[in-house]
């Protein structure tokens, strides 16, 4: 009996032990002097941890500051003051040491310097001016709501992480209310995909004579091209590299740094193909199949999905005559995230027009679509723009880039850091040619898609005849990719600057 009432006697003092351990603070020791900051004139209280019941406090200047039983603290006048939190449970004694920085009240703090707007991995310091007796003790805490978007640090420079807008703000610690703060957007970064200042004259870097090749594009540093209805691979030195006798293709885009290239053909279908290292074929699937023509098929990756258009042809395809019916144009949108299963999201356009050519871009978290609005076959045509802030699912109204006033045949558009260049063959200088009397032209816009220069001139070697094709930057040099004289010889040429 004596050695079961043993146990319960130690029992109970262990849960009593165990009861007094839950009430009281924690009682680890530390030599560290933790900062806290105060306004003189306002009361503040020690942090939790040294509030707990039973602590005392020594304090190592009085007239600085006071200190209640309970932790709450009054600055009297501006200096610094250790104040020692003492704890006592019976067999141990924590002390924990704070360093009360007592400053003058600060006022009038405001931005004398700051950027609303900043790029993608610029930094910017941001600067502010305020009225205080002395400067000393006195400190600021800097805060991002949204450190994906921008970060800042404890001296203020702010430096873009992501697209997107967050609120920066700036505290003056321990003085209540004193803060100001302001929206910051932070934008992609400038990038340069077409060199608008470059001396306009470019010069042949080979040609490939009765080609008779109906689409090519740059892939990587090689060329992707439709020859007699089946996709070829040619270098930049315009020597074959593969021809892909099972690839029917007539019309093609690409991810060229992913090996993908998406293709149409008169058989009335849109495939995929993704190639390796050594251009073997990894896949080559038709993903769309349709009784009426498809054609002009683009493909871009954004965010880790894949999206593509595809413009489908019912009734007349290039109506030429002015008397006869036009064939029903659609520009669709479709995306996958495996290249295999597409959903369809929308048409961008849908008319009784010869609509051809899209490029779609994306930039500042909007879809750009880009294309040419024909009235007759090899006639004039307008070249417009529509955008989506929504990846694509509602559309603006078109906005025109480009007039009316000739056969124009889009390449696309391009960056020029924080300018638009949308780059276009035309026969503008022999009216009514079209391919046959094209050159090279480019204009210039600003951010807003509000021209700046148009029809400037590319100077190339092969004087006119010109369908562009495609453009690109390579190893810092710029190469123009186009069919030369597309209803006769249809030559293929490349020529760089």
């Amino acid at each position: 009996m004596e050695f079961k009432n043993g146990i319960l006697r130690a029992c109970i003092l262990l849960f009593v032990m165990l009861i007094s351990l839950s009430f009281s603070p924690k009682l680890m020791a530390t030599s560290r002097i933790t900062n806290v900051y105060m306004t003189a004139g306002e009361t503040s209280k020690l942090p939790k941890e040294a509030r707990c019941k039973g602590y005392a406090y020594k304090i190592s200047n009085n007239g600085l500051l006071q200190v209640s039983s309970k932790g709450k603290m009054y600055a009297k006048k501006r200096g610094n003051v250790i104040v020692t939190a003492i704890y006592n449970n019976g067999s141990t004694t924590v002390n924990k040491k704070y360093r009360v920085r007592i400053h003058d009240k600060v006022k009038k703090l405001k931005w004398i310097d700051k950027a609303d707007e900043i790029l993608i991995d610029d930094q910017y310091k941001c600067v502010i001016s305020y009225k205080v007796k002395s400067k000393k003790n006195v400190s600021f805490k800097w805060h991002s709501t949204d450190k994906n978007v921008a970060e800042v640090d404890k001296n203020g420079i702010v430096k873009g992480i992501n697209a997107g807008e967050t609120i920066i703000s700036c505290t003056v610690k321990g003085q209540k209310k004193a803060k100001i703060s302001f929206k910051l957007k932070v934008n992609e970064k400038y990038v340069q995909t077409f060199k608008s200042d470059n001396d306009n004259s470019t010069k042949k870097l080979f040609e490939l004579s009765n080609l008779h090749n109906g689409d090519a594009k740059f892939f990587g540093d090689e060329i992707i091209t439709s020859v007699n209805g089946k996709l070829n691979i040619i270098g930049l030195d315009g020597e074959l590299i593969k021809k892909f006798d099972s690839v029917k293709a007539n019309w093609l885009d690409c991810v060229s740094d992913e090996r993908i290239i998406i293709y149409g053909n008169f058989d009335k279908e849109i495939g995929i193909v993704s190639l390796d290292e050594k251009y073997n074929l990894s896949f080559n699937n038709i993903i769309l199949e349709s009784d009426n023509l498809l054609i002009d098929p683009t493909i871009n990756k954004i965010e880790d999905r894949y999206y593509i258009t595809v413009t489908e042809i019912k009734g007349t395809v290039n109506n030429s005559n002015p008397s006869s019916k036009n064939g029903e144009y659609w520009i669709h949108l479709y995306e996958s995230d495996n290249l295999r299963t597409w959903n369809y999201i929308t048409d961008i356009e849908h008319r009784n027009n010869n609509l051809e050519d899209i490029d779609m871009i994306y930039n500042d978290d909007m879809f750009y679509a880009i294309y040419e609005i024909e009235e007759l076959d090899k006639g004039n045509s307008s070249i417009v723009l529509r955008s989506s802030e929504d990846k694509g699912k509602t559309w603006s109204e078109p906005k025109i880039l480009i007039e009316s006033d000739c056969d124009h045949e889009p390449v696309g558009a391009y960056k020029d850091f924080d300018k638009y260049i949308l780059c276009y063959s035309c026969d503008k200088e022999c009216p009514g040619k079209s391919y046959m009397g094209s050159k090279a032209y480019y204009s210039v816009f600003d951010k807003n898609w509000n021209c700046i220069k148009k029809d400037i001139n590319i100077a190339t070697e092969s004087e006119k005849g010109i369908l562009w094709y495609d453009y690109m930057i390579f190893d810092n040099k710029e190469y123009f990719l186009f069919s030369k004289d597309y209803f006769t010889t249809c030559d293929m040429v490349v020529e760089y600057r």
